[in-house]
């Protein structure tokens, strides 16, 4: 499966500093002071971690302003004495909007799936994760999930289709134009009679498209190139010209 995403804005930032996730409470307005920690540091790479002497980690405004020995006081503080601290892991591409494991439509499995939706933010701190990146993400489902009291940072990759292509197929020759994700749909000049009345080509150009995903918060652009595979093949597939528009907006 061939699938690409262009960066629009650069989320990805080389770890010269210690991220820190703490779920019981970081207050942005308050300092914080870790003291007695060993620090985990992965220099650029990550094959050669080190691991310090105890030291103090002072944090202001949910920024590490010093790591040393005796920094002073905080409004809050937190005796880490015999535990460690490393850099925020990121996961770059990630699917949040579903629940692992779990492909069916039963309404009494509801409560199960409010349950799963809840946990999967703390799973994902649990585990050490600060960032995560929805490479099929909705402005609005990350703007919720980024309302949870515990669970790392999420951004979003708006997904660039084509229609009868992967994925669009799968929801028919009607459905793929009412989907959330059919406002990222470009018009493609290879297929100029599948478009529904109310389609407005000039909404689904490169320019517009790209436009959009950038308005609505996006950090990259994810294209598809896809054949087909099982029961779904000789898909259509963006065209070169279509593509080389793309990245150049």
């Amino acid at each position: 499966m061939r699938h690409s995403f262009i960066s629009t804005k650069s989320c990805f930032v080389r770890l010269s500093v210690l991220s820190l996730l703490i779920a019981t409470a970081t207050v942005q307005a308050e300092s914080l002071l870790i003291r007695n920690v060993s620090i985990i540091s992965d220099g650029i790479s990550g094959d050669n971690p080190q691991v310090s002497a105890a030291q103090d980690v002072l944090i202001n405004n949910g920024k590490i302003q010093a790591i040393g020995t005796r920094l002073g006081q905080a409004d809050k503080q937190i005796d880490a004495t015999g535990k460690y601290l490393i850099p925020g892991l990121i996961d770059s591409h990630v699917h949040l909007d579903g629940v692992p494991g779990y492909k069916g439509h039963d309404a009494k499995d509801e409560l199960m799936l409010q349950q799963a939706r809840t946990q999967m933010p703390r799973s994902y701190a649990y585990f050490g994760f600060t960032t995560v990146l929805d490479l099929t993400g909705d402005a609005n489902f990350i703007a919720n999930w980024n309302s949870a009291a515990a669970g790392p940072k999420a951004y979003f990759c708006a997904p660039v289709v084509i229609p009868n292509g992967y994925p669009a197929v799968f929801f028919g020759k009607e459905g793929q134009f009412k989907l959330t994700g059919s406002q990222y749909m470009l018009y493609d000049p290879a297929q100029p009679d599948v478009y529904p009345a109310s389609f407005n080509k000039e909404e689904h150009s490169p320019e517009a498209v790209v436009a959009l995903a950038k308005q609505q918060g996006a950090r990259c652009i994810k294209v598809f190139y896809e054949t087909g595979f099982g029961a779904q093949r000789n898909l259509p597939v963006p065209s070169v010209t279509l593509m080389k528009a793309v990245v150049a907006e």
